[in-house]
Parts: C-alpha cells; structure tokens; sequence
C-alpha cells in the first residue's frame, strides 16, 4: 500500500467512525427532522404524519437516506503522511460542535464540496 492510499485509508475509518458514533451527528439529523402531514392522492389530510430530513440549502425534504451530514465549517485538507500535527487539527475539525453540522440533500452536499474544493478548501 502506498502513502496517498495508507492516507485515505485512515480518513475513511475516521471518518466512518465520527458518523456512526458521535452524538453530534445524531442531534444535527434531529435538528434537520420536520414532522410533515401525509395527504392523500386527492390532496386530503390523512391524519398520519412521516417524518423528513429539510436540507439547510435548498429548503426541500427528503428522506434520510437522501441526505447527509455537513460540516459547515469545512473540515479542511487533510493531513499528510507521516502524521502530524496537521492531522490533530483535522481530527478537532471532525468531531465539532453540532452548531457546525448541517443536514443538506445529496445534490447541495454534492455542488457544496465541489465549489470548496474549487477554492481550496476541501480535499
């Protein structure tokens, strides 16, 4: 394995674990959460409710699995290898405050971290 692979190897368990595990995750998809009334195919309320995920960009709901956890403040390039103190920082970014945490579908996730990765922000 080389260092460039050894590298995304580590950001990749990393950040699989901060998804799966942190609490701030799971509050920032709370907070995203709207309790819609389901109607029926003539427009009537059924009086049942399902709840969505509304994405913080374009305002729409979706279904959880249709969304994705953002960190409004990117997290930032990584690190390189070997580790160092810039992975620390990386590592701090990662596991932030939910205020930093934003629920958006995945076409405003997909057009958000392309224009951050234009300006150099992401990698």
């Amino acid at each position: 394995m080389n260092q460039a692979k050894a590298v995304n190897a580590i950001k990749g368990a990393v950040r699989k674990a901060f998804t799966w595990y942190s609490e701030e995750y799971k509050e920032a998809y709370k907070r995203a959460t709207v309790r819609v009334l389901i109607k029926d195919k003539d427009g009537n309320p059924t009086g049942r409710f399902r709840d969505f995920v509304e994405c913080a960009q374009c305002k729409n709901h979706f279904y959880k699995k249709d969304t994705q956890i953002d960190h409004i403040e990117p997290v930032g390039k990584a690190f390189d290898w070997p580790l160092n103190e810039t992975f620390l920082v990386w590592f701090h970014k990662l596991w932030c405050s939910v205020d930093n945490l934003q629920a958006l579908c995945k076409d405003c996730h997909s057009a958000k971290c392309k224009l951050e990765r234009k300006q150099g922000k992401y990698k």
